[in-house]
């Protein structure tokens, strides 16, 4: 590991680094990855020792991780916030032909839990993995009136393209093998409150 990275002998270099037993399997494939993507994007790690490399990579990992962790932790602040005002469900989707368009349905369900009537709900509902992965943002902007203590329920059309991974993901997947977070931004009641 304290051995220059060379692009002549990097073959052997893996191989002895792996017989060493001193890295995970996940650190060597973050390890081979990054190098891999330096060498198509340019990047010269020439000098660099592959111990150099290994910890530039777990500075940028975490780096990710905490604003990643920072970002979920404002979501859940702003959804916690909000959720004795509204509730939001997705209660089903269907994949079909609109408008001879293949499309997916969305049915949402907004509740209105506060005594004010809600003028405008602006937030997102994401699709995730078990694995908490992303696979889908829905945008949600309702510019129509919930009375208080009521229910409405709204469909949203969102267009399939069948070049996108994630859209054939949800395709094929039911709602309950997804993890479905609402993700509120603002309520703006008819009194003119605002709640964000």
């Amino acid at each position: 590991m304290d051995k220059a990275y060379s692009l002549s002998s990097y073959n052997e270099d893996m191989q002895a680094i792996m017989q060493s037993n001193k890295l995970t399997d996940d650190d060597i494939d973050v390890l081979t990855k990054y190098i891999a993507i330096s060498q198509v994007a340019g990047n010269d790690l020439q000098g660099k020792t592959y111990n150099d490399i290994l910890s530039k990579i777990k500075d940028i990992q975490k780096a990710n991780g905490s604003s990643k962790s920072q970002n979920k932790l404002d979501k859940e602040i702003t959804r916690t916030k909000l959720s004795p005002y509204l509730s939001v469900s997705l209660k089903e989707k269907i994949f079909s032909n609109v408008d001879g368009k293949n499309s997916f349905t969305y049915t949402v369900l907004f509740q209105n839990k506060s005594p004010q009537n809600i003028k405008m709900i602006i937030g997102n509902i994401t699709l995730a993995d078990v694995l908490e992965r992303e696979i889908k943002k829905i945008d949600i902007v309702l510019d129509e009136e919930i009375k208080s203590n009521s229910s409405l329920k709204k469909l949203y059309i969102v267009t399939y393209n069948h070049n996108d991974e994630n859209d054939k993901r949800i395709r094929t997947k039911n709602l309950s093998d997804l993890r479905i977070e609402w993700n509120p931004e603002k309520i703006i009641f008819t009194s003119g409150q605002v709640a964000d």
